[in-house]
C-alpha cells in the first residue's frame, strides 16, 4: 500500500476525532462560535508548514474574485450546517448524508461543466442515495432539523467544489484557502460581536476548541502530503474510513449504536463511493506499483554486484 494512503487515513481519522469533539459541545456553544475558534486555531499547523514560495501578502491577488467570494460564502454556510448536524444528530447519520456531496458534484458537473455522465456514475449516484435513505428512513421516523442541515451541507459543499474546479487551474492554493478562511473568521466574528449571548468561551472550552482546530489543520496538512505520495483517486476513497470512525466514536463517547438497517445503509454509502474506483484505475495503480518494485529490486541487485 502506498505511504500516501496511510497519510490519508491519518488525515480522515484526525477529521473524525475533531468532529466527535465538536459534537460534545452540544448547545453550550453556537455553530458561529465553533466555526470561528476552530478556524482560527486550524491556522497554527497550516501556517507552520506553509511553503516558503507562497507569500501571505499574495492571498487576495486574484483574477477570479467573484467566484472565490461565492465559494467562500458557500463553504461557510456548509460548515455552519455540518456543525449544527454534528451537535444535533448521530455522527454516523451526519456522515452518511454529507457523503452525498460527490453525487451532487456529479450532477452539477454535468449541468455546468458539461462532464460526461457514465453508467458507472449513475450507479454510484443511485447507490449513494439509496444508502442514505436506509440510514435516515424518511416516513418511518421523524426527521430532525439536523438531518436537513446535513443535506444542506452536502448541497452547498458540492457547489463550492464545482467552483473550486473552475478556479483551481488559475488561482494559487493560498488564495483559494485564504478566501474561505477570511469568510469564516470575518462573518462569524461579526455575528459573535453583535450577539449579547456570545462571548469569550471558558478556558476549558477554549482549550478544547484549540485541540479541535489543530486536528483540522493537521488533517489538511496530511491530505496535501497524501496527494503528493499517492494517486488522487485512491486518496479520495479513504474518506469513507470516517464512517467507521463515526460508528466507533459515536458508540464509545455518545452511546450511539446504529441498528442493522442503519449499518446496511452505511455499507451501501461506502460501496457507492468505491464504484467510482474503476478497474482501469486499479490496473493503472497496480502496474505502476509493480514497476516501482522492479526498479527497487534492480537497484538493489546492481548495488550487490558492485559490492
Amino acid at each position: 500500500m502506498p505511504v500516501g494512503i496511510w497519510f490519508a487515513l491519518a488525515a480522515y481519522a484526525s477529521y473524525a476525532f475533531g468532529d466527535a469533539i465538536i459534537k460534545g459541545f452540544g448547545s453550550s456553544l453556537s455553530a458561529f462560535e465553533i466555526i470561528f475558534w476552530t478556524t482560527l486555531f486550524s491556522l497554527i499547523p497550516v501556517l507552520a508548514t506553509k511553503p516558503k514560495s507562497e507569500k501571505l501578502r499574495e492571498i487576495f491577488l486574484t483574477t477570479r474574485a467573484r467566484a472565490l467570494h461565492l465559494r467562500g460564502g458557500l463553504t461557510l454556510i456548509a460548515s455552519l450546517c455540518v456543525v449544527y448536524a454534528f451537535t444535533h444528530i448521530r455522527l454516523a447519520e451526519t456522515y452518511a448524508i454529507v457523503f452525498l456531496t460527490p453525487a451532487f458534484i456529479t450532477v452539477l458537473a454535468v449541468l455546468f461543466l458539461k462532464e460526461e455522465m457514465t453508467v458507472r456514475r449513475w450507479l454510484s449516484l443511485a447507490l449513494g442515495f439509496s444508502g442514505v435513505m436506509l440510514v435516515v428512513r424518511p416516513g418511518f421516523r421523524e426527521l430532525e432539523l439536523g438531518h436537513l442541515a446535513a443535506f444542506g451541507c452536502a448541497f452547498f459543499a458540492s457547489v463550492a467544489a464545482v467552483l473550486l474546479r473552475m478556479v483551481s487551474q488559475t488561482e494559487k492554493r493560498i488564495t483559494i484557502v485564504g478566501f474561505s478562511v477570511a469568510y469564516a473568521l470575518i462573518f462569524t466574528g461579526i455575528i459573535i460581536a453583535l450577539s449579547p449571548g456570545m462571548g469569550l468561551p471558558s478556558w476549558l472550552q477554549l482549550a478544547t476548541l484549540a485541540v479541535t482546530g489543530s486536528l483540522g489543520g493537521l488533517g489538511h496538512i496530511l491530505i496535501i502530503t497524501a496527494t503528493k505520495a499517492a494517486p488522487a483517486n485512491m486518496v479520495a476513497q479513504t474518506q469513507y474510513s470516517q464512517i467507521v470512525w463515526a460508528i466507533i466514536l459515536g458508540a464509545f463517547f455518545y452511546q450511539e449504536y446504529p441498528d442493522a438497517i442503519g449499518l446496511a445503509g452505511l455499507s451501501i454509502v461506502v460501496l457507492a463511493g468505491f464504484v467510482n474506483f474503476t478497474p482501469e484505475r486499479a490496473r493503472t495503480w497496480f502496474g505502476a506499483h509493480v514497476v516501482a518494485i522492479r526498479k527497487r529490486r534492480n537497484a538493489a541487485a546492481a548495488q550487490n554486484k558492485q559490492v
